[in-house]
């Protein structure tokens, strides 16, 4: 199971940092694989075994971080960046459920353990900021602001709106601007790095 969210979430940082669209349906599409092959209605969680592999007596989920994020945390940031992008709240939905669940349990288990599950939990307490750069030179201006620190932050955009609905008339002609959002809404557009900064802090 931890190949499927560890390759997702590389995919997703592919496209944060090219804003080509096929990288983000290649991780939802492995999403949607994860779903189908590796849960079912009676969890939350995620399985470590796919339905189609041999059958176990029983199909257990890994919880506790290790060397690596565990399978189940990083599944749910995945649910939770991709439910950003595509507007799809059963995603979200599903994230915060596997959150609320899993920081229950740090009462009786060591919370060093847990330490993903933390992380995806404060993203679902303070909404993160939709940063949409759109125009000629969205790309110089997006690896600009992701020169700054700013990990409360998803990115999107490109030289045309492309498909996600949060780009649909964000694009100027001539000009190059970026839409610092919170939960779909979204401020007056900036054209300058310092200006969308401000709008964040």
């Amino acid at each position: 199971m931890d190949d499927y969210p560890s390759v997702i979430l590389a995919y997703i940082k592919l496209y944060e940092i090219t804003f080509d669209e096929i990288w983000l349906d290649k991780a939802n599409k492995l999403c949607q694989i994860a779903i189908t092959d590796y849960s079912d209605e009676s969890n939350v969680y995620f399985y470590y075994n796919s339905k189609n592999d041999d059958k176990l007596i029983v199909r257990k989920s890994e919880m506790e971080d290790n060397v690596i994020p565990s399978s189940n945390s990083m599944m749910a940031d995945v649910l939770l960046q991709l439910g950003h992008y595509y507007y799809n709240q059963d995603y979200i939905e599903r994230s915060k459920q596997m959150c609320a669940s899993a920081i229950d349990n740090l009462a009786t288990h060591a919370p060093t353990f847990y330490t993903n599950w933390l992380k995806v939990n404060l993203k679902h307490l303070s909404s993160p900021y939709e940063i949409a750069i759109v125009g000629d030179d969205s790309t110089e201006k997006n690896l600009a602001m992701q020169s700054h620190y700013l990990p409360q932050c998803i990115f999107l955009g490109g030289k045309t709106e492309g498909t996600l609905e949060l780009l649909k008339d964000k694009l100027q002609s001539g000009q190059t601007m970026i839409y610092v959002c919170k939960n779909k809404v979204c401020k007056l557009p900036v054209n300058e790095i310092n200006e969308a900064l401000k709008l964040i802090h």
